[in-house]
C-alpha cells in the first residue's frame, strides 16, 4: 500500500530472512529487544548487533561498571584530600566480565520459531512501522538541505495520488528533478489538509442544507471561509519549505513525535490506526468482538475517544454497518496519509522552530521504545480493549525472579505488546477452561477501564456487565468459567447497578485458573530453551572511566613511592604535599563533616555542574550568604570578558570593595589581607575609578574563594540533599554502550511497570482488607497516624460500599436519597467546618453536590476512586509495619500509637489555642488604652469604659475561637457512649443475678 511517496508496504519478515534484516537494520534490532525484554517471557535475552550473536541478559557489565564507577570517585577523593596518610596500595579492579551467547545457529532457529512469530503480531512491530514511517518523512526533507529555496516564479507542477505512487514507484529519488519534489510536497500536503478538513469542520454539511430564509450570516460565513483558505495556503507553504531547513543528521524519537500528537485529533487517529494494526492479527474468532468494541471506542459520539463524524463520513465509516474489516484497511490509507504527510511534517517544523534537530537531537534514538516512558495509575481512555492499562516494556530484573502471580499479572499487562503471547498458548493448549479465563481477563480489564473514563455511560457499563456475565458466568454460558454457585448468584443480585467491583470473586477464580496455565508455559519455555547451545565469551570494558582510573591508580602508586622514599631520608615531603597539609580549604576542621568521597570536591565542581551550582547559590541565599558566590561569579566573567573592562570595573567596585563588604566587618578578607590589596591598588581612591593590576584581582578572587571553601562549601557538601542527588546521578549513568537517554527510559519504565503490577495486585487486597472488620480497624487506626483526613477516607469509603449494598437490595427511592444525604451531610458538605472531610479536589465535591440527582447510583464514583488512591499509597507501609508486629498484638500497638498521636496532638492544638488567646488578648488591651488615650475622661469614667469594653470583647473573642468537627472523632465518640452504656447494663445485670441466687 502506498501513500504519496510514503510507503506501508514492508518486505516481509520471515525466518529466511530475518538474522540479515536484523544485521542490516538497527531501528528494527532495537524494537526487537524490546520485544525479547518484556515481562512474557522467561528467559531474558538481547541481540547484540555488533557480534551478531544473542546473548543471555544477567547485569554483568553493569556490575562492572558500577565497581569501576565507585573505585573511580573513591581514588579521585584520597588523591584530592591531599592527606598522604590515606594512600595505600589498591588493588587493580577488574573490567573482565562474562557474556553467555547462544550458538548462531541454533539461537536463530530458536529465536525464530519461538519469538519472531509473536513480534510479528505485536505493537512492538507496529510502533517499528510508525518509526519507519516517521523516518520516511524526515529523508524526504533530507533531500533538500542542499538545495536552495524553490523560486516563487516557478510553478509546481499538479499530481494527483495515482501519478505521486507511479512515480515513487517507478522512479528512484536521486532520478527526481527539484520542481518533481516540490511538486509532491505541495500535492502531500494538500491532501493531507483535505482529509484534516473533517475535524475542524464538524458541521459543515448542515450548514449547506440550512434553508434560504438564514441568509443573513451568509457574508460572516464568507469570510471565516476566506480565512480558512488562507491559512491552508500557508500551512501548505509551511509544510513544503520545511524540507529546506531539515538536517538530514537530525532525529527525534517516536515518543516524541507522540508527545507532539498528544491533545490533537491526530492522537485519536494514530491509536485508530494501531487497532486496525491489531484487527489484522486478532483471531476469527474474537474479530467481531473487537469490531465492536472499536466502534464504541471512535464512532459513538458518547466516547471520549470518537472522531469526528466528518472525517467518518470521507473515510466511510459513518454508521455502524460499514465497518468491515474491508473498508477498515481500506481507511488506514488515508490515516497514514494524514500522520505522515501532514502531522509529520509539521512536527519537523516544530522541531526546527525550537531549535531542538540543530542542537539536541543527534544523540537522540529515532525510537522511543514499546509504550510511553511513564505510566498512569489509572488506565487510559484511548486504548483498545486488550490494554485496559498502558503496556510498558520494562526491562526485567537482572536477578533471579520469583514467578507466580504477580509475574503472571505482568505479563498480562504486557499481552499486546508480547503479540499475545499467553493468549496464544491458551488457545493452542485446547484446555477449554485456559481459553475461557484468559478471554474473561481481557474482557473484564475492558469494563474496568469504562469506570476511569471522563463522562462515564451507565447504559455501555450495564450492557458490558450483562454481556460478561450471560457470556462466562451465567449457568448455561457459551463460555462458562464454573464458578461456584453462591458466587454465581452473588453476581447475579449485583449486577444492576454494576460497580467496579462486581467481578472481583470471579476475577479471583480466574486469576488461579491461568496460574497453572502460566505454570505450564513457563516449563515449557525453558525446555525449549535449554536445548539451545550455550558458550561462553570474555570481554572487557574499555571505557573512559576506567581509563581514567588506570592513571589515578598509576598517580597514586607515585605519589605513595615519594612518600616512602621522603620517609626513609627524614627529608621533608614535596611541595604539594606540605602545601596541600596547611592550606586551610584541606584541613579537616570544617570538613569533618563532609562524607569521605566527597571531601575532594572545590568551587570549580560546582562550576562545572551548572545545576549544582545554583543549588548552591540558593543554599547561600538561605544563610545570608549569597554574595560571596556572587562576587566570586562576577570577578571570574570580568575576567573573561576583556569588553568596557572600565565601567565594568567601577561597577564591580561599587558594588563590592567597600565596607558593607570586602573593607567590612563580615570581610572574607583578614585585615592583613585587606591592607595588601590597598596596597596594590595604590589607594582606596584609585581603587573605585581605575581598573586593578591582574595580580590583585586573582588576589581577591582567591580571598573569597578561599573564604567560601572554608566556610560555606562543606556545610553544603554535608547536606542531606546534595548526598541524594549525586546518588541519583550516579543511577543515572548505564552499562558501556547503553546511552543515558536509553537507560534513563528503561530506568523508568521498569519503576513503573513494578508500581502498575503492585497496584493491580493490591487493589483487591485493599478492599478485602476494608471489608473485614477486624483488619479494617487496624487499618483505620493505622492511617490515622498518618494525616487528618485518612480516616474520614477509610470511613467514607466504607459508607460508598453501605450504600451500593443499599442498592442492590433495590430498596425505596427515598431511603436510597436519604442516604446520599446523610453522606454529603457528614463527608462533602459537613455542616461544622471544615465543610470538606475527605481527600477529594473541591470541585469534584461541587461537582457532587450540583449534580447529585443526575449521576444516578454512580453519584460517589469519581470521590470514592479518589480516596481509594490516597489510602492506597500508604499500603505498602502499612504491610512492612503489619509484617514486624505479631498478629494478635497488631491492634494494641496501633491503640497505643493512636493514644499517644491524639495525645501529643492536644498539646499541640492547645498550646497553639493558648498562644491564639495570648495574641488576642494583648490586641484588645492594646485598642482598649488607644480608645482610653482618645476620649481623655476621668478615672471613674475610665474604669466604666473599661468594663463596657471588656464585656463585648469577651463575646467577640468566644464568636470568634474556630469550631472544627470531624466525622470520625464524632464516631469515636459513640462507640465510647455505647461501651460506657454496655458497661453499666452489665453492672445492672450482675446485682439482679446475684440477689436472685441468694433467694434460691
Amino acid at each position: 500500500m502506498t501513500c504519496g511517496v510514503f510507503s506501508t508496504d514492508f518486505p516481509q519478515l520471515t525466518a529466511d530472512n530475518f538474522e540479515s534484516r536484523l544485521a542490516s537494520d538497527e531501528l528494527l534490532v532495537h524494537f526487537f529487544n524490546d520485544f525479547l525484554s518484556l515481562t512474557a517471557f522467561s528467559e531474558d535475552v538481547l541481540y547484540n548487533h555488533e557480534s551478531g550473536l544473542l546473548e543471555v541478559v544477567d547485569g554483568a557489565a553493569e556490575r562492572v561498571s558500577r565497581t569501576i564507577r565507585t573505585a573511580l570517585i573513591r581514588t579521585k577523593s584520597k588523591l584530592l584530600s591531599g592527606d598522604q596518610s590515606v594512600l595505600t596500595n589498591t588493588s587493580p579492579v577488574e573490567n573482565r566480565y562474562t557474556v553467555r551467547c547462544l550458538d548462531r545457529q541454533q539461537g536463530m532457529r530458536w529465536i525464530t520459531r519461538e519469538r519472531l512469530p509473536f513480534f510479528l503480531q505485536s505493537d512492538c512491530f507496529f510502533e517499528y512501522k510508525l518509526a519507519k514511517l516517521l523516518l520516511q518523512s524526515l529523508n524526504l526533507c533530507s533531500r533538500f538541505r542542499n538545495r536552495s529555496a524553490p523560486s516563487a516564479h516557478t510553478p509546481a507542477p499538479h499530481f494527483n495520488e495515482g501519478n505521486i505512487s507511479d512515480m515513487s514507484q517507478s522512479q528512484a529519488p536521486r532520478q527526481t528533478p527539484d520542481y518533481l519534489l516540490d511538486g509532491i510536497c505541495d500535492q502531500m500536503s494538500s491532501n493531507a489538509l483535505e482529509v484534516m478538513d473533517g475535524q475542524s469542520s464538524e458541521n459543515q454539511d448542515e450548514k449547506n442544507k440550512r434553508p434560504d430564509t438564514n441568509t443573513e450570516n451568509e457574508g460572516e460565513e464568507d469570510i471565516e471561509r476566506d480565512e480558512k483558505n488562507e491559512e491552508r495556503v500557508k500551512l501548505q507553504q509551511k509544510a513544503s519549505t520545511v524540507c529546506w531547513y531539515c538536517r538530514s543528521d537530525s532525529k527525534a524519537g517516536l515518543e516524541e513525535f507522540k508527545e507532539f500528537l498528544r491533545g490533537t485529533p491526530a492522537e485519536n487517529l494514530l491509536e485508530f490506526w494501531m487497532d486496525i494494526e491489531r484487527l489484522k492479527t486478532t483471531c476469527r474468532e474474537r474479530k467481531n468482538r473487537y469490531m465492536v468494541l472499536m466502534r464504541s471506542c471512535y464512532l459513538h459520539s458518547s466516547s471520549p475517544t470518537s472522531l469526528n463524524p466528518e472525517l467518518l463520513s470521507r473515510l466511510g465509516l459513518a454508521t455502524s454497518p460499514c465497518w468491515t474489516e474491508e473498508k477498515l484497511h481500506a481507511a488506514q490509507s488515508s490515516l497514514t496519509e494524514s500522520l505522515f504527510c501532514y502531522w509529520a511534517l509539521r512536527f519537523w517544523t516544530s522541531q526546527h522552530a525550537q531549535g531542538v534537530l540543530a542542537a539536541n537531537c543527534c544523540s537522540l534514538p529515532l525510537w522511543g521504545g514499546c509504550g510511553s516512558a511513564s505510566l498512569p495509575l489509572l488506565p487510559p481512555v484511548n486504548s483498545s480493549y486488550l490494554s485496559p492499562i498502558s503496556p510498558q516494556s520494562s526491562s526485567r530484573n537482572q536477578l533471579q525472579r520469583r514467578r507466580g502471580r504477580s509475574e503472571m499479572l505482568q505479563a498480562l499487562c504486557v499481552e499486546l505488546h508480547a503479540g499475545l503471547y499467553f493468549t496464544r498458548f491458551c488457545e493452542q493448549s485446547g484446555n477449554q477452561r485456559w481459553l475461557n479465563a484468559v478471554y474473561f481477563w481481557t474482557d473484564l480489564q475492558h469494563f474496568h477501564q469504562l469506570f476511569y473514563q471522563e463522562g462515564m455511560d451507565p447504559f455501555t457499563v450495564q450492557r458490558d456487565a450483562q454481556l460478561l456475565y450471560f457470556t462466562y458466568i451465567f449457568s448455561l454460558a457459551r463460555r462458562s468459567l464454573d464458578v461456584q454457585e453462591e458466587i454465581r448468584r452473588e453476581v447475579h443480585r449485583r449486577l444492576q447497578p454494576a460497580f467496579e467491583e462486581l467481578f472481583d470473586r470471579i476475577e479471583e477464580h480466574v486469576l488461579n485458573t491461568l496460574l497453572e496455565a502460566w505454570t505450564q508455559l513457563l516449563r515449557r519455555d525453558q525446555e525449549s530453551f535449554q536445548e539451545v547451545c550455550v558458550q561462553e565469551d570474555v570481554r572487557c570494558i574499555n571505557s573512559e572511566e576506567y581509563r581514567e582510573l588506570q592513571r589515578l591508580n598509576e598517580e597514586s602508586e607515585r605519589r605513595m613511592k615519594e612518600v616512602e622514599r621522603r620517609s626513609s631520608n627524614l627529608l621533608p615531603l614535596p611541595d604539594t604535599f606540605s602545601e596541600d597539609s596547611s592550606n586551610p580549604s584541606h584541613a579537616l576542621g570544617s570538613w569533618a563533616c563532609v562524607p569521605q568521597s566527597y571531601r575532594g570536591y572545590r568551587l570549580s565542581f560546582l562550576v562545572d555542574q551548572r545545576q549544582e551550582l545554583l543549588y548552591f547559590m540558593s543554599f547561600l541565599r538561605d544563610h545570608r550568604a549569597s554574595v560571596h558566590l556572587m562576587c566570586w561569579l562576577d570577578v571570574e566573567q570580568y575576567q573573561r570578558s576583556p569588553q568596557n573592562r572600565q565601567e565594568r570595573w567601577q561597577r564591580l567596585a561599587s558594588k563590592y570593595l567597600n565596607e558593607e563588604y570586602f573593607f567590612g566587618a563580615s570581610s572574607p578578607a583578614t585585615a592583613e589581607q585587606q591592607k595588601q590589596i590597598v596596597s596594590l591598588a595604590g589607594g582606596l581612591e584609585q581603587m573605585q575609578s581605575q581598573c586593578l593590576p591582574t595580580a590583585a584581582v586573582l588576589e581577591i578572587q582567591d580571598i573569597v574563594r578561599n573564604h567560601i571553601e572554608e566556610t560555606w562549601l562543606p556545610l553544603f557538601l554535608s547536606t542531606p540533599e546534595f548526598t541524594k542527588r549525586q546518588k541519583d546521578k550516579s543511577k543515572l549513568q548505564a552499562a558501556d554502550r547503553l546511552s543515558q537517554h536509553v537507560h534513563r527510559r528503561r530506568q523508568t519504565r521498569r519503576e513503573a511497570g513494578e508500581a502498575q503490577g503492585l497496584r493491580m495486585s493490591s487493589s483487591k487486597e485493599i478492599r478485602q482488607v476494608l471489608l473485614n472488620p477486624s483488619s479494617c480497624q487496624q487499618f483505620l487506626n493505622f492511617v490515622s497516624l498518618k494525616g487528618d483526613f485518612l480516616e474520614n477516607d477509610v470511613r467514607f469509603w466504607l459508607e460508598v460500599q453501605r450504600y451500593k449494598d443499599l442498592c442492590h437490595s433495590h430498596s425505596d427511592e427515598a431511603t436510597v436519597q436519604q442516604k446520599i444525604s446523610t453522606i454529603i451531610s457528614c463527608f462533602i458538605n459537613s455542616s461544622m467546618p471544615p465543610a470538606l472531610q475527605i481527600d477529594i479536589p473541591p470541585e469534584q465535591a461541587q461537582r457532587i453536590l450540583e449534580k447529585r440527582h443526575e449521576l444516578g447510583p454512580y453519584i460517589f464514583r469519581e470521590a470514592q476512586m479518589s480516596v481509594f488512591n490516597e489510602l492506597m499509597k500508604l499500603w505498602p507501609e502499612f504491610l512492612e509495619f503489619s509484617s514486624s508486629v505479631r498478629e494478635e498484638q497488631l491492634l494494641s500497638v496501633l491503640d497505643q500509637k493512636r493514644a499517644s498521636h491524639r495525645a501529643r496532638v492536644r498539646r499541640q492544638r492547645r498550646k497553639e489555642e493558648e498562644e491564639d488567646e495570648r495574641r488576642r488578648t494583648q490586641e484588645l488591651k492594646l485598642q482598649e488604652l488607644s480608645l482610653l488615650e482618645e476620649t481623655g475622661c476621668e478615672e471613674q469614667e475610665e474604669g466604666g469604659g473599661k468594663e463596657s469594653l471588656r464585656r463585648p470583647s469577651r463575646a467577640l473573642l468566644t464568636e470568634t475561637r474556630p469550631l472544627l468537627w470531624s466525622y470520625s472523632k464524632y464516631m469515636a465518640g459513640l462507640q465510647k457512649e455505647e461501651a460506657l452504656l454496655r458497661r453499666q447494663s452489665q453492672q445492672e445485670a450482675s446485682p439482679s443475678s446475684t440477689s436472685s441466687g441468694a433467694s434460691d
